[in-house]
């Protein structure tokens, strides 16, 4: 807070007459500031995760802490940075900060700018680091050695034996069934009997896999996790990974996204030669971009060209404004002389001028309100103007 002293000789005044039921004029109203240069640091910092399942312990999974970073690494043409306004009271309602965001300055009065050098990535595994083994597969490899954890049905199970078949094959058969039914149960057996392993020791593991091979994923089950924001094929792999179970697979998908990363999503559409089709040239720039520019040698200043604001004191009502910088707009259709309606005001202005969208009404902001915004639109300094 760079307005420490301010602040605190505001928030007495405010007391004692709120004590004597006076209110305060709004234009007196202080609040506290905090430089933006000091959000991005607490964003690039270093945090400690707790209660992390260490795929480096022997067994893995055992529970220790990590440390995580964030860095870019590369710089966009555009930048949106959200503020973390919105937050959680100790009464566990949702409340909005009333602060104001002190931004850097600079030699014009309406321009902003701010330097993310400090936020490059040094892209990839740095000197002395060592990757973390893979969890899934270590996990695999503990279960394939241990006993499962799962219960046939008794009942199923003395029915079967009943029937002459061994106890052991007769457990399989409902565990590998889900204990589905005495049928089912049956069915697999007598399917099984000319296999040699029927009466084998199997593990929970072989199970999972048996099961993802009979059962295809349920399609309500990856309907709900697609709602949870986990795609097609990421949902697919956590549903088999966990015997279908959506409980599980929900938990088990949370829990490993390192290994949902490395899913390969299926292409959207092919035509009739087998080649695979973008679905839209945005695709095409998407793809374009992330293969050419793995790093980025770009400029990693950027100046401020709009914001968004919530005008209202909490997080249940208000409406949102847009300011934008003339500079930022189009100044009319390409290779088109301007059209100036007859009783209506030129449109001419400066590019340093600001201009407030608030619903249909449009008019020059004669006073932005920067530090106020509640989502901040960054445009590189070397990006292209097209």
């Amino acid at each position: 807070m760079v307005n420490k002293a301010e602040y605190e000789a505001y928030e007495k005044h405010r007391q004692q007459n709120a004590t004597a039921r006076v209110s305060l004029p709004t234009e007196e109203v202080v609040r506290p500031r905090i430089p933006f240069e000091a959000c991005l640091s607490a964003w690039g910092e270093v945090e400690k995760v707790n209660d992390f399942a260490t795929p480096a312990s022997d067994p893995p999974g055992a529970r220790t802490y990590a440390l995580r970073s964030s860095r870019l690494l590369n710089f966009p043409d555009y930048l949106c940075v959200q503020l973390a306004k919105y937050t959680i009271g100790s009464d566990w309602l949702p409340q909005k900060l009333d602060v104001e965001i002190e931004l850097p300055s600079s030699e014009k009065k309406e321009e902003f700018r701010v330097d993310l050098a400090g936020l490059r990535s040094r892209g990839g595994l740095q000197p002395n680091e060592v990757l973390m083994p893979d969890l899934d597969a270590k996990i695999t490899n503990v279960h394939s050695t241990q006993p499962i954890s799962v219960e046939p049905n008794i009942e199923y199970v003395s029915h079967l034996v009943s029937m002459g078949f061994t106890n052991l094959a007769s457990c399989k058969a409902c565990i590998l069934t889900n204990n589905v039914s005495l049928e089912t149960a049956l069915e697999w057996i007598m399917e099984h009997l000319n296999d040699p392993t029927l009466n084998d020791p199997f593990t929970e593991q072989q199970r999972a896999d048996s099961l993802s091979a009979q059962t295809p994923a349920n399609e309500d089950s990856i309907a709900m996790l697609n709602a949870m924001g986990l795609t097609r094929a990421q949902a697919v792999k956590a549903l088999n990974h966990t015997g279908h179970n959506l409980e599980a697979a929900a938990d088990w998908a949370f829990t490993n996204p390192d290994v949902l990363n490395d899913v390969q999503e299926p292409p959207n559409l092919s035509n009739s030669s087998g080649m695979t089709t973008p679905t839209s040239a945005n695709q095409c720039r998407v793809q374009q971009h992330s293969e050419s520019s793995n790093t980025s040698t770009t400029s990693s200043v950027y100046e401020l060209c709009a914001f968004i604001s919530h005008m209202g004191k909490a997080t249940t009502d208000g409406h949102y404004v847009a300011h934008i910088k003339r500079s930022a707009l189009a100044k009319c259709i390409p290779n088109e002389t301007p059209v100036h309606h007859s009783g209506s005001p030129c449109c001419g202005g400066t590019d340093d001028e600001w201009i407030i969208f608030n619903d249909e009404k449009v008019a020059k902001s004669e006073s932005p309100p920067h530090r106020l915004a509640y989502v901040y639109v960054f445009r590189r300094v070397d990006a292209p103007i097209d």
